[in-house]
């Protein structure tokens, strides 16, 4: 993932950024077993998880291309992002203002490999 701006799928989830909303929510969001705050490793599904439990929206258009964050997550090859982004509500054919929808952005940008055609599969089984 070197050099990829995860940025977008992170901008497009506004959520509740109370401290104390947080700090009080994040042990039931994550379980018993929280990451090892060692690991300096990103986990999107994990972040999304927390924006979703915190109430972030999978909704929200907040690109500069009027984009979501299922059409970043599908642009960059999160696969378990989409799925997660699919059964939250994202809508699956959203169209940025550059005219592409999330199945466009992964087939035009993506890289042809089993992440990106991943993506592709989990929208066109949710209906896309």
């Amino acid at each position: 993932m070197c050099g990829t701006s995860h940025q977008p799928v992170i901008n497009s989830l506004a959520i509740d950024k109370s401290k104390d909303h947080f700090e009080t929510q994040l042990p039931a969001i994550l379980g018993e077993h929280p990451p090892d705050r060692s690991d300096v490793s990103v986990d999107f599904t994990l972040i999304l998880k927390v924006a979703l439990a915190l109430g972030a929206s999978a909704k929200n258009i907040t690109s500069r291309y009027d984009g979501t964050a299922l059409i970043a997550a599908a642009h960059l090859g999160h696969v378990e992002v989409v799925k997660r982004l699919i059964h939250s509500g994202a809508p699956l054919d959203h169209v940025n203002n550059l005219g592409w929808t999330a199945l466009i952005e992964s087939i035009v940008l993506g890289d042809g490999g089993p992440r990106h055609t991943d993506t592709l599969k989990a929208r066109v089984e949710a209906g896309a």
